[in-house]
């Protein structure tokens, strides 16, 4: 019986890399519960925004290529005092400023709820 000839190949095993995702994070809450001032997401917690923390916290996750922050369209990051002050200072973070240029994105897609702000953002 004659069989065919096999040749012999390389084969490379290459290591799995990361999923490359983007996380959302909703931050169109106006603060209407927790009293005047700014909302929630962007007072002062141990130094940083509220927000701050939860972006530099996504910015060590391996395979997060970028953050969309989902704020509402006249929210006070995108108008008023706090988009020419806190909103560059979260890029500031040590997380966030070691990521490329472009890594946090924001969008005043933020709708009546946390789950259409969610729908809108991945909309974007």
């Amino acid at each position: 019986m004659n069989l065919p000839a096999t040749t012999s190949a390389a084969v490379v095993h290459t290591p799995p890399t990361a999923p490359q995702v983007w996380a959302v994070v909703p931050c169109g809450g106006s603060g209407t519960r927790a009293g005047a001032g700014l909302p929630k997401q962007y007072r002062p917690l141990a130094g940083w925004p509220v927000v701050g923390h939860t972006l530099n916290a996504l910015a060590q996750v391996p395979g997060v290529a970028g953050c969309l922050l989902a704020v509402a369209p006249d929210d006070a990051a995108v108008h008023g005092p706090f988009a020419a002050s806190a909103l560059p200072s979260l890029m500031h973070l040590p997380a966030v400023a070691q990521q490329a240029s472009g890594w946090l994105q924001l969008s005043p897609c933020a709708g009546a709820t946390r789950a259409d702000t969610v729908r809108h953002a991945l909309q974007v």
